[in-house]
């Protein structure tokens, strides 16, 4: 397997993700600010729950960003079969038959392929 590919593909998924959470979170500003969402008592916190998903969906993407650069400035090294694991890392698992590949990386990312072994 090779790598390079593969922190490729980790790093488009990463921006396929960072490109839906900005839309989300661009509109959930806009429900937090808009008119409607002015509390009409001390109860109604419609403005305030929005308010508080976009701060958190702001800071997902903020975590999603920070990957999406570790991953671009990753080094990554081939590993001999008897040495630790350690980052960039690929793993082969057999479990009872399956036989799984893992990918180390960083954070935020998870990458794993299973295929029954024969």
């Amino acid at each position: 397997m090779n790598k390079a590919q593969l922190i490729r593909q980790i790093v488009a998924n990463l921006t396929e993700s960072l490109g839906v959470l900005e839309k989300a979170a661009r509109a959930s500003h806009a429900e937090a600010t808009h008119e409607s969402s002015k509390a009409e008592s001390k109860y109604d916190t419609r403005g305030l729950e929005a308010a508080y998903l976009a701060g958190g969906q702001a800071r997902q993407a903020k975590e999603i960003l920070d990957s999406i650069q570790l991953y671009e400035t990753l080094a990554t090294r081939d590993f001999a079969a008897d040495e630790p694991i350690d980052l960039t890392a690929l793993l082969e698992l057999d479990a009872g038959g399956v036989r799984s590949h893992y990918f180390v990386g960083p954070k935020m990312a998870v990458w794993r392929s299973s295929t029954i072994a024969r």
